[in-house]
């Protein structure tokens, strides 16, 4: 009987094993066979998603009066970007060799998203409206150009900071994109992002340093200035060694006197001052704008050391380690022109679907104040002295103190500059202006690298985007 019941026990055992068993296998298959489905589905639904994008036309780039300068074309599969002129825009605008692909660069880059991203019922991207107007884009790359260097320029709305125009060079063609365009663009001196190469100022940041006088009240101090000085173990020398006598701000702004400038610079402002006023004009920061990154040095690699005296000097008359692209040049001139208030310069306008009136909009920029950098009277009074400084120059090229654009007579203010580069380069050259020099109306700032030439040299080129800004004007 117990031996019934033992083998009984051992039956049940045996069949309850192979039961569970079954159970067991069951749901591991139900487990396998779901998660093969559930895999299946999720790749099935991301190359539906990947065929759908691939439909989508990347979206235009258009300028401030709606005309398109760069659009995306299919070749099968693969997209590329044609501009309405292949050289003016490319190094502003972007380049980019298709959706996630590595070679992308400025608003392709930045705005990726936007330009893939379709509106319901539609296949094409959104349209990005910039502030730059196509002929003055142009017409400024046209006269930069003919310098056969590697250079740069920008317009600006002086009152909104609203970029009308900024070219580079050298530039690439972005319609016949070469496999070694890269390689070539760095054998001709140039940079995919030049914003983030910046480069000597020399005079222009003297800018900065007339507002550190003329807040000190040191505007009526004045310099014996026999064109040189010895600082320590260096020696500050004006250009050509001219030499100016007694010279107070005025004299000193107006012939960019290196040893009145060195000389206030070490003896009133030092270091602190000089650091305090950069950091008041943003220089030595990474400015992230709706184009790209911005970025200028104040110190070298951003590491601060203590400056000796000399080197107070040379700061002050933008060398030493004082660093600017052509945006932080304009926004020099553009605080000065407006009161003392720095505006946050912008390239982008909106970001839109569709056309006319069905226009949906992602985005629509408003001015924006960056910050008061000084005080009314403070920009007033250097905007009177780089009127005269102006007026000087244009008499000089012209034999008047005034152009004729938008259809009067005005003057221009504006700093010249000669940075030395050191080495066997040459000259960094520069001019940033406001005009009409009484009520300032645009900015102009331009530079051209490794020159054998002084900054004054580009006063015609200015003279001639003015006239050409102010046409509309007539």
């Amino acid at each position: 009987m117990k031996d019934y019941r033992t083998k009984r026990i051992q039956i049940v055992s045996i069949f309850t094993l192979l039961l569970a068993g079954g159970l067991i296998v069951s749901i591991l298959w139900s487990t396998v066979s779901n998660t093969d489905y559930d895999q299946q589905y999720a790749r099935n639904q991301e190359k539906k998603m990947i065929d759908e994008n691939e439909d989508i036309l990347c979206g235009d780039i258009v300028d401030t009066n709606g005309k398109v300068i760069a659009s995306a074309k299919k070749d099968g599969k693969k997209q590329t970007i044609q501009y309405e002129d292949p050289y003016a825009y490319t190094l502003f605008v972007g380049l980019t060799n298709g959706k996630d692909s590595p070679e992308t660069y400025g608003l392709y880059e930045m705005y990726q998203n936007d330009l893939y991203e379709s509106a319901e019922g539609q296949k094409k991207g959104a349209t990005i409206q910039m502030s730059i107007d196509s002929a003055l884009q142009k017409y400024a790359y046209y006269l930069l150009s003919e310098q056969k260097k590697r250079g740069s320029v920008i317009i600006m709305e002086a009152k909104t900071g609203k970029i009308k125009a900024c070219a580079f060079t050298p530039s690439v063609n972005g319609n016949e994109l070469s496999d070694d365009w890269k390689e070539k663009l760095k054998e001709d001196g140039g940079y995919i992002k030049p914003l983030l190469n910046p480069v000597v100022p020399g005079s222009i940041y003297k800018i900065t340093t007339s507002v550190g006088i003329l807040e000190q009240g040191l505007d009526q101090k004045t310099v014996n200035d026999q064109g040189s000085i010895t600082i320590g173990k260096g020696t500050l020398k004006n250009s050509g060694m001219a030499a100016y006598g007694p010279v107070s701000l005025l004299g000193g702004f107006l012939h960019s006197s290196n040893v009145y400038f060195g000389t206030m610079g070490k003896d009133y402002l030092k270091q602190a001052k000089l650091e305090e006023l950069a950091d008041r004009f943003l220089i030595g920061k990474n400015l992230k704008l709706d184009f790209g990154t911005v970025s200028s040095q104040f110190y070298a690699n951003n590491k601060k050391v203590t400056f000796s005296d000399i080197q107070n000097a040379w700061t002050a008359i933008g060398q030493n380690e004082v660093r600017l692209t052509i945006v932080n040049a304009a926004m020099l001139a553009q605080t000065i022109a407006n009161d003392g208030v720095m505006m946050k310069p912008y390239a982008v306008e909106s970001i839109y679907h569709g056309e006319g009136s069905s226009k949906t909009y992602a985005r629509k920029t408003k001015q924006q104040q960056y910050k008061t950098v000084t005080n009314q009277e403070v920009a007033d009074r250097l905007q009177n002295i780089m009127k005269t400084t102006g007026e000087y120059y244009t008499n000089q090229l012209t034999g008047k103190s005034t152009i004729n654009a938008g259809g009067k007579d005005i003057s221009i203010g504006l700093k010249t500059g000669t940075g030395e580069i050191g080495g066997n380069k040459k000259n960094s050259i520069w001019i940033t202006s406001m005009a009409p020099a009484d009520d300032p109306e645009y900015v102009i700032a331009m530079n051209i690298y490794d020159s054998d030439k002084a900054g004054k040299s580009l006063l015609g080129d200015i003279i001639s985007l003015y006239k050409e800004t102010m046409k509309e004007g007539e």
